[in-house]
């Protein structure tokens, strides 16, 4: 099953309430070019690893481009392919 989740600026989900039963889960952002001028737009994608008590789960629970991958019991959990500062697929 394939669900699209549109989030607008600063809004946020949770994928515990969201979809409990969750084992995978792919996230992609794309954008247009600032066609107004000005700046140039570049959005960054963050992951932040909660335990049950909302606290994050350790000092690697926070998966950016500046820490890509979060791993637990030495396998992947957490993977962040890189900044893409133009919003162009792959």
């Amino acid at each position: 099953m394939v669900e699209v989740t549109i989030l607008p600026k600063g809004a946020s989900v949770s994928i515990k309430e969201k979809a409990p039963a969750l084992k995978k889960l792919h996230v992609g952002m794309g954008w247009d070019v600032n066609a107004e001028g000005g700046a140039a737009f570049d959005l960054d994608a963050t992951a932040v690893l909660l335990n049950d008590q909302g606290k994050v789960v350790d000092s690697n629970g926070v998966v950016y481009y500046g820490n890509l991958d979060y791993k637990a019991n030495g396998e992947n959990v957490v993977h962040h392919t890189g900044d893409n500062i133009t919003g162009e697929g792959e």
